[in-house]
């Protein structure tokens, strides 16, 4: 601690008056600067000017600007996703680089974001979803991996089942009525468990599930709904997409948190009411009459 510079401002602060609240502001204020050599010095400025809260709060700007100078702007992108499919792209660059692209989207924006989607399309990968209410019923195996059986009771892999059944390009998402996404198989048959998962999860959500959020699940984080740390296991029935800051925000008190109930993504209020997020697979009669 700087004792020096600690009985200055109190000197200071007795001789020009300063009311709590403004000597409240001036600490809280200089807590945003990095040494403290410099939130000293701001200290005992601010000490040192004479006048009321307005004019303290009008140097204390000034002064922030001396002993803290904003960062200088650096080329970035940003973008902020509505709802309905809408979005807004944030562009920072050198003025000769921005204005000529203004220029040329700013009469029709539609038009110039089809010129230049050749340069930024997003990946699109297919996924067919197979409901396997159609079966008999379906088990897990030990190994991971479904079993299919038909009506003739023949127990068909979910794989051997996909290609008997489909042959294009993709992959093949297979849902209970009663259970929602069950597994995933590209019809090339390729197993690749991480991708496999993400692919899967896409098939049950296309945004951050968290109620009102609509951030695709590209840009959002693979969240288990039972946290791991308490034994919840990677697996699609306790996955969902969430965006990082509801991934992080998930369970916190007054907060609420995400649920599957009855096979489809639930986001959980605080008084635990349920609000519907996940694509709806199930299907209520299935489910009765099994």
């Amino acid at each position: 601690r700087n004792r020096k510079a600690q009985a200055a401002c109190v000197a200071a602060a007795r001789e020009n008056a300063h009311r709590l609240d403004t000597l409240a502001y001036i600490a809280r204020s200089s807590r945003s600067l990095d040494s403290d050599k410099d939130r000293w010095h701001y200290r005992q400025k601010l000490c040192e000017t004479e006048g009321d809260m307005r004019t303290v709060v009008k140097r204390a700007k000034a002064l922030k600007k001396e002993l803290k100078p904003p960062a200088p702007r650096a080329p970035k992108a940003s973008v902020t996703f509505h709802d309905k499919g809408w979005s807004t792209v944030h562009i920072t660059g050198r003025t000769t680089d921005i204005l000529p692209v203004y220029r040329a989207a700013k009469d029709d924006p539609q038009a110039w974001l089809n010129n230049t989607r050749s340069t930024g399309d997003a990946s699109i990968t297919t996924v067919l979803n197979m409901d396997i209410g159609d079966f008999a019923q379906w088990r897990m195996r030990d190994d991971g991996e479904v079993e299919v059986q038909l009506t003739n009771g023949e127990w068909l892999r979910g794989a051997e089942l996909v290609n008997r059944k489909l042959r294009a390009a993709g992959y093949i998402a297979l849902i209970s009525a009663t259970d929602g996404p069950v597994n995933l198989y590209p019809v090339k048959l390729e197993r690749h468990a991480n991708r496999e998962l993400r692919a899967l999860m896409s098939a049950d959500g296309t945004t951050c599930a968290w109620k009102d959020c609509n951030q695709p699940a590209d840009f959002s984080e693979a969240h288990h709904i039972q946290e791991w740390s308490k034994g919840g296991a990677t697996e699609v029935e306790n996955m969902c997409w969430l965006c990082t800051y509801h991934n992080r925000q998930n369970g916190r008190p007054n907060r609420g948190r995400m649920q599957r109930v009855g096979g489809q993504i639930m986001w959980q209020s605080p008084k635990g009411y349920l609000t519907p997020r996940g694509i709806k697979h199930t299907d209520p009669a299935r489910r009765h009459a099994r």
